[in-house]
């Protein structure tokens, strides 16, 4: 949610790029898409005899007296473990699911401390040709496309979290899919899939309405205009996923993606919070592998691979 002018911020761009062999964005694509990631990871599982269920909703985290027993799913079936891993945000896990009743009152409240504040909209256009980017050959567009002229630029662009209102010029991070999976697209479509910042969840005098969204997509639309000439006129549909629609589709806490805001107060032994920040929460059996752990957002792993390591010190 904070501008590059904001304190500690660059650590944020430094933490992002760790592992990226000192080039920004360094893009890695999963051949067929995320999804096939996704099948992957569930086929091995389910080699090594692993259940997974679809279209189980939990209702519930049991908790008696500090103790995790197991689950309530929405049919009223009770699964019984020593062993509940959340891949939630905190907010899920302990206050929706668990309850602030059965929460330590300290740990509740370094709960209701974490900030959230998701500022991030995703734009999916389904175009009927390839765009031409201003210096770009075909052969380069299976990359992610960064429209951030200056610093100035994204400082100005991240004063509309401040204000509450919608950045007039976003930052716009881009990807086009069908490019480097042809499969996304046929007869020459193409699909263009943007992040766009700053949108905030949080408005002053509004909420987000089906105007408000219409609103961010032309100034989405007239910023990759600068870039890519006559874009407007390839766009046959379009899908706006604002802050809200993220949190209500996805069960984003205040549609943050990362699972809480990735600011330094909410880095490494303070992510989520101090009590559960070793993927070990305050609760006997209960651990915690999503985002909202150390070391954060990213389609990476570490959070999993990190909790799945403390598990098996038991």
């Amino acid at each position: 949610s904070f501008g590059p002018f904001s304190a500690a911020t660059g650590y944020n761009l430094l933490h992002q790029h760790v592992h990226s062999g000192g080039m920004f964005h360094n893009a890695q694509f999963v051949k067929g898409g995320t999804s096939e990631l996704v099948n992957a990871l569930r086929a091995f599982a389910e080699s090594a005899n692993v259940e997974i269920r679809t279209h189980s909703k939990v209702s519930a985290i049991n908790v008696e007296n500090g103790i995790c027993s197991g689950l309530s799913l929405d049919d009223g079936e009770i699964l019984e473990t020593n062993t509940v891993v959340s891949g939630l945000d905190p907010q899920n896990t302990f206050i929706n699911l668990i309850g602030a009743s059965k929460l330590n009152p300290n740990f509740h409240t370094q709960l209701r401390n974490i900030k959230y504040r998701g500022s991030a909209a995703r734009i999916h256009f389904a175009l009927n040709d390839l765009p031409k980017i201003n210096g770009i050959s075909e052969d380069q567009m299976d990359t992610v496309f960064s429209i951030s002229p200056s610093i100035e630029y994204l400082e100005r662009a991240s004063d509309a979290v401040k204000y509450g209102r919608l950045a007039e010029n976003p930052y716009v991070e881009f990807t086009i899919p069908s490019v480097p999976n042809p499969d996304f697209g046929s007869n020459g479509k193409h699909v263009l899939s943007a992040t766009v910042k700053y949108a905030p969840y949080h408005l002053r005098n509004q909420n987000w309405s089906d105007e408000l969204k219409e609103q961010l997509k032309n100034n989405v639309i007239r910023v990759l205009e600068n870039y890519s000439p006559g874009f407007s006129s390839i766009i046959e549909s379009s899908s706006v996923l604002s802050p809200v629609d993220l949190e209500k589709q996805f069960g984003l806490t205040e549609g943050n993606l990362n699972h809480g805001e990735m600011t330094l107060d909410q880095f490494f032994f303070m992510r989520p919070t101090m009590s559960s920040a070793q993927y070990k929460s305050p609760i006997e059996n209960l651990y915690l592998c999503g985002p909202g752990t150390h070391p954060g957002g990213g389609l990476h792993g570490t959070n999993g691979f990190n909790a799945a390591r403390e598990i098996l010190k038991r």
